[in-house]
Order: structure tokens, then sequence, then C-alpha cells
């Protein structure tokens, strides 16, 4: 029940913020072997239930030792106003239920560094929560949400609260779904 309330508060909180928008992510990953792994994940972000951002992000993961993972990736990003190509490398360390994730974007020259921390409910639900601070430390992303679980395939629910700072400071509430299939 604390669960539920939470969950509508965080929802109701988000009224307030003078943008809202939706963000929809679809990722598949092909297991080349044990260790090494493709991956293709495409993102469409709404702003008003207009499309004003998207990106396609194709690479590979590979798993150094147990619970340690390298991935190189290249983002294809897509504005009204330009394309680029950004190469970005990242780490990936997991322990107990928390996992690590720095991560460097080459064209961008920014660092970020994201903490997630995952709690099983049962086999087939997840909650999780995560923070990400970018190296300008003017942006911040806070999530939290749901992940359901179904053999290769998963489908998270989540809310994000997107802080930038600098002459002032702007809070946007980001509802997002993620679809991924293993």
């Amino acid at each position: 029940m604390n669960k539920i309330i939470i969950v509508l508060f965080l929802l109701i909180s988000c009224i307030s913020f003078s943008q809202k928008k939706i963000w929809f992510t679809e990722k598949l990953c092909y297991n080349l072997s044990s260790d090494f792994q493709l991956n293709l994940e495409y993102e469409d972000r709404y702003s008003d239930f207009n499309l004003d951002y998207s990106h396609a992000d194709f690479g590979t993961t590979y798993e150094i030792v147990d619970n340690l993972k390298l991935n190189l990736n290249g983002r294809v990003k897509r504005t009204f106003e330009n394309t680029e190509i950004i190469p970005h490398i990242s780490l990936e360390y997991k322990f107990w239920n928390f996992c690590i994730k720095p991560k460097y974007e080459f064209v961008e020259n920014r660092f970020r560094f994201k903490m997630v921390y995952t709690q099983n409910i049962n086999e087939n639900i997840c909650l999780y929560t995560s923070d990400e601070i970018f190296s300008d430390f003017e942006t911040n992303r806070f999530m939290s949400g749901v992940i359901f679980k179904h053999d290769k395939l998963s489908l998270t629910l989540s809310y994000l609260l997107l802080t930038t700072y600098g002459v002032g400071y702007d809070h946007i509430a980001v509802f997002g779904t993620y679809f991924r299939f293993n």
C-alpha cells in the first residue's frame, strides 16, 4: 500500500511542472556469445504531444568479468535543426542491488555518472530508482519506476524529474515507457 501511495504522489506532483514530456524507448539485444552482445535502441521524445527529438543507439556490450560490462555505442541524434552522430563509451558495474554506470560522450565532451538501485518484488516485477549527474553539474535526472518482466521481454514504466540549473533552474516531468527484448 505504501508503494502505491508513493507512486500516486509522484504522478500528482508533476502536474505543477511547466513542461511535461513523454519518452518512448525500444531496445533490442542480441547475444553473440555469453560475453558479447549487440544492441539497438530507438527513442522518441514528445512535448505537448509533438515529436521534438529522437535518437537511435547502436553498439556492443562486452562482459569483461562478472558484474562488469563495457559498452561501446554510437548515437544518431535527430532534432528538427540537425542530425549528428555521437559516439560514447560506458562501464556498468553491479553489486548487490546497485549498479554504477559512468558514461562519456565524445562529441559533446560530456561525462555522466548514473547510480541505480533495484528491488525485486517477485520474479516478474521490479522497482527501481536512479540518479544521473552530468559533468557540468547543471543537469540532473532522477528516475523512479517499475519493471515488468516476462521471458525475454520487459516493460518499464517510469517517472523522470529532469532538473537543469544555470541562470535559474527548471524542472521537467517526464513519463517514460521502455520496451526491451533480449
